[in-house]
């Protein structure tokens, strides 16, 4: 298992950026990442530089896309477009099986940050019906994020929908939209990717998220590890237990 550093929530000019997909890895390489997701707002025409940035930086994009919409936003990672334009407040659940269906997942981004007039959309407000369909939360948004109010209330979300049974991946999103040498300190989401011993690939990444193979810090990654008689368990490892009759 290797495990490393990843943004997965970021944007360019071919939506609301200011920094250009080779300017943002040549930042992520001086901060140690070994790659970033594109979520650009709404379009993935921003992965047309994808290759040559990589070629450059040796930072691992991967595919992804920011649905911003009245009723909240949702990232999708893994698949290179899914339409989501006819979705109502009610039916989240049809552009979700779009995604999946293509191999790819889906992440509730800032789910309790401040909506209208601040940032029309911004809160979540999909009616989710089944919260096995969700992969992923951002219980940690934007830098400094034990400072943002809003993420106190993802994080307790998520962790009661953890209490109720659901394996729901929590991550960190810088939203990183600019770069300067004043921005606070961001978190990073640690992945870890099985028999990867070169660059990154979406499918690792993706296989790595569904799987909660996940550490979110704003330091060093932290270990756990379980043992039950001669079984070790890892984080993302289930742990399977006998029930007697």
């Amino acid at each position: 298992m290797k495990w490393l550093p990843f943004e997965l929530h970021t944007h360019t000019p071919h939506s609301d950026g200011t920094h250009t997909l080779l300017e943002m890895c040549i930042k992520a390489r001086e901060l140690g990442l070994s790659g970033i997701a594109l979520t650009d707002h709404n379009t993935t025409s921003g992965m047309i530089d994808a290759a040559a940035a990589t070629e450059e930086t040796g930072i691992s994009i991967i595919p992804g896309l920011e649905w911003t919409t009245f009723y909240g936003h949702m990232l999708t990672l893994g698949v290179p477009y899914s339409e989501w334009r006819d979705l109502g407040p009610s039916d989240i659940h049809k552009g979700i099986e779009r995604v999946h269906e293509q191999g790819g997942i889906v992440g509730i981004a800032h789910p309790f940050s401040l909506g209208s007039p601040i940032c029309t959309g911004c809160h979540w407000e999909y009616v989710v019906k089944d919260w096995n369909d969700i992969d992923y939360m951002e219980v940690w948004h934007e830098t400094l994020p034990p400072m943002r109010n809003h993420n106190a209330p993802a994080f307790e979300q998520w962790t009661s929908l953890l209490n109720q049974g659901y394996r729901i991946s929590a991550t960190a999103g810088r939203d990183w939209h600019r770069s300067s040498e004043e921005d606070d300190l961001p978190a990073y989401t640690y992945l870890g990717l099985e028999n990867e011993d070169s660059m990154p690939s979406t499918e690792s990444v993706v296989d790595a998220i569904s799987s909660g193979r996940i550490c979110v810090s704003m330091g060093p990654r932290l270990e756990l590890q379980i043992e039950r008689g001669v079984n070790r368990y890892g984080i993302g490892d289930r742990v399977e237990v006998e029930t007697k009759g």
